[in-house]
């Protein structure tokens, strides 16, 4: 309905601009089908032009959309990766308490065997678990989610900027966000 109120509206316009200027500037001749024509075709012209600029506003917002969403799904797989290190580091200290354990055990029990077999095991152990390894590797995907968050919220904050803006904030495709909400980051 917009589409052909502004078309009309726009034909209308042209129409009478065109009969004006040729009563002030002609002999009152005015080929009004020549005219009709021109004005038809200027309002089709600007309403596509029209219809272009908007159509290039809600493409914007889509590419903005798409980049939030593809870094909010990357902070997912980091924080899963994060979850599953994590674990892994759980069941090595599990089984350096239970080492830990049996070791206070055998000095109460005072069993030499038991002793000796526990701390001929202790460097096995050291070594099967990795821990140092596991330890940077956290680390490192910390910063990782870390930046992945910072870089999120600079999107979120494009996007929200360009959608609060008017004339932009008319054209935002109904099927996203108004406002996408930040990450709130965890020092």
């Amino acid at each position: 309905m917009f589409i052909v109120t502004s078309l009309v509206s726009a034909i209308l316009m042209v129409v009478g601009a065109i009969t004006s200027l040729s009563n002030i500037f002609g002999d009152g001749a005015v080929n009004l089908p020549l005219v009709v024509f021109g004005g038809v075709l200027f309002a089709v012209a600007l309403c596509t032009l029209w219809l272009s600029v908007v159509q290039v506003i809600k493409n914007y917002f889509v590419e903005l959309h798409t980049y939030v969403k593809r870094e909010e799904a990357e902070i997912g797989v980091l924080e899963k990766q994060y979850e599953d290190l994590e674990k892994k580091l759980e069941v090595l200290v599990e089984k350096y308490f239970s080492h830990e354990t049996g070791l206070l055990d055998a000095v109460k029990e005072r069993s030499a065997e038991k002793l000796s077999a526990l701390f001929e095991n202790y460097p096995e152990l050291k070594a099967m678990g990795g821990t140092k390894e596991l330890i940077d590797k956290i680390v490192r995907l910390r910063m990782n989610i870390s930046n992945a968050q910072i870089s999120f919220n600079r999107s979120a904050r494009a996007y929200n900027e360009y959608a609060q803006k008017s004339p932009y904030n008319k054209y935002v495709p109904e099927e996203m966000d108004k406002k996408i909400n930040y990450i709130d980051l965890k020092e």
